[in-house]
């Protein structure tokens, strides 16, 4: 019997300080809304900052030498010869894989288009150089 009281003036005290909270005001006209739009993107736009800066130093940790084990060297270590495994295989997979005609294609317009951008480079250079010798 007590622990039914006990219960419902729980119940009671609880709805009572629900209730006493006040309840956050939906914007409703169209300049609230559009002021509180350009707010939360604001807000959007510096949190997704701070994530990628939280994210980068995070995934860097397993690079800092200062959190170490032995363990953790050796797995270090290991990592350091499967990288070195991985670029070789890399440079044959390129090497055979440019033998491919169709590979071949993709790469001459490539290599054009890195001699048109080297082109485009040098006349800048020029022009920048004409410009500082002009009177």
């Amino acid at each position: 019997m007590y622990l039914k009281k006990i219960t419902l003036c729980c119940c009671l005290f609880v709805c009572a300080a629900m209730a006493a909270e006040p309840v956050p005001r939906t914007p409703q006209t169209k300049a609230e809304i559009d002021q509180r739009l350009t707010a939360l993107a604001q807000r959007q736009v510096d949190l997704s900052f701070t994530l990628r800066d939280q994210i980068r130093d995070n995934d860097s940790l397993w690079l800092n030498p200062a959190y170490t084990s032995p363990e953790i060297e050796r797995l270090r270590k290991r990592m350091q010869v499967l990288k070195s495994e991985m670029d070789a295989v890399q440079g044959k997979l390129r090497e055979l894989v440019a033998q491919v005609p169709e590979a071949r294609a993709a790469l001459g317009k490539t290599e054009a288009l890195k001699a048109e951008f080297q082109a485009n480079v040098r006349q800048i250079e020029d022009l920048r150089k004409r410009r500082e010798q002009a009177p």
